[in-house]
């Protein structure tokens, strides 16, 4: 019971992501993407994801369900809103870069290689996707960095 109800909170998180991305354009008005695109598009993965993904637990749902994972998902969470401010605090891919490290070093302990080459990897591919080839601006935070900002 305790899938299903957080991955009915999930669910509804996403579409609420996918709607409030409506209240942004798809398009520039020179033609490039805008505002809209990226939750609209992410959002409406995510929504079609975290359904099936409810409906998988419904059919395979136990009566006794035991989760032994409270904590991590806990730490995770409260790690996640501390992302949102670290991110306005140093940039988002320096805040990607710690967020990664953090989580990555409390769910998969002792394989450093593995998780700085993650770390490392997710946020220059972001950087590069938005900054380089769709010219999209990402959070530069307080202190300018050389080559993110």
């Amino acid at each position: 019971m305790i899938k299903i109800a957080s991955g009915a909170v999930f669910l509804a998180a996403s579409v609420a992501y996918f709607v409030m991305g409506f209240n942004y354009s798809f398009y520039t008005s020179d033609g490039r993407l805008g505002a809209g695109f990226f939750p609209r598009v992410v959002g409406g993965v995510l929504v079609v994801l975290t359904l099936l993904n409810v409906l998988m637990d419904l059919r395979a749902r136990q009566a006794d369900e035991a989760n032994a994972y409270w904590k991590d998902l806990g730490i995770i969470g409260a790690l996640m809103f501390a992302f949102v401010f670290v991110m306005q605090l140093l940039g988002a891919v320096p805040g990607m870069f710690l967020f990664i490290l953090v989580v990555l070093h409390l769910l998969n302990p002792g394989r450093w290689v593995t998780n700085v080459g993650v770390a490392v990897g997710i946020p220059l591919f972001i950087h590069l996707l938005f900054r380089v080839w769709l010219n999209a601006s990402l959070p530069i935070g307080r202190f300018e960095i050389p080559f993110l900002s």
